[in-house]
């Protein structure tokens, strides 16, 4: 494969941006939302993973605007304090942006594929979701990994913007996962088949979120290794011509 570091410019900063594709040729453009631990050599390993799959992935780094931090992927509630202000700058508007920036930036380079797909971790699945609500055009695929707050009283949840969506879903949960309440799930579950869009939640027996990292404690590889077949067969089906 080739794999290449990259400065995408934002109009707010310069947004590092890791970008790996097969070495044979572009393939279909993924974009991968990354978790509140931040940019790291396990996301770029994901990465990695969806180019050895055929496609061109793309992991931006969303906290360039504070330096770029990363926190501690083995214990991640021990900087609790420190990234959580972090998230916080992290708005519908604000992600959005910088997708805007990244998909003007891929589309500038040529490729023979017009559908993208997303993948978010945690945090990263709303914003996978609120991509795909705002890009309707461009992204047919979407996958969230123990995703939060995807159904919540918040005016910018992901279930609110379900009637904008033009994709198809994958959306995979940690069974005992004190960060995402089944009402939530249930929320979003109920604004998707009120707006016909095709889905599948699956909730992975005995996990905990963070089940697909291999660095965390929690780390779940029958489950992880499930949701990725799930996610690749996503994106098998609606980004390939």
């Amino acid at each position: 494969m080739k794999c290449a570091e990259l400065q995408v410019p934002t109009g707010e900063g310069s947004m590092r941006t890791f970008n790996a594709r097969p070495s044979a040729g572009r393939g279909p453009d993924v974009v991968l939302y990354m978790d509140a631990v931040g940019y790291r050599e396990e996301l770029k390993e994901f990465t990695r993973r969806l180019a050895r799959a055929g496609y061109s992935g793309w992991l931006p780094d969303l906290f360039y605007r504070d330096g770029g931090p990363s926190f501690n992927p083995h214990s991640p509630r021990e900087d609790l304090e420190r990234f959580t202000p972090l998230m916080r700058k992290l708005t519908r508007d604000a992600v959005l942006r910088d997708t805007r920036a990244l998909i003007d930036w891929i589309g500038a380079q040529e490729s023979p594929f017009g559908k993208m797909g997303t993948i978010g971790f945690c945090m990263g699945g709303r914003m996978a979701l609120w991509a795909a609500a705002e890009f309707p055009e461009r992204i047919a695929a979407v996958a969230s990994l123990h995703g939060g707050q995807l159904g919540t009283a918040s005016p910018d949840s992901p279930h609110r913007f379900a009637e904008r969506l033009d994709c198809e879903l994958y959306l995979g949960f940690a069974s005992d996962d004190d960060l995402v309440p089944q009402e939530h799930i249930e929320t979003l579950q109920a604004a998707l088949d009120a707006a016909q869009v095709p889905y599948e939640i699956e909730t992975h027996a005995g996990t905990q979120h963070g089940y697909t990292f291999p660095a965390r404690n929690c780390y779940n590889h029958a489950a992880a290794e499930k949701s990725w077949e799930r996610v690749l067969s996503l994106f098998a089906r609606k980004l390939h011509p």
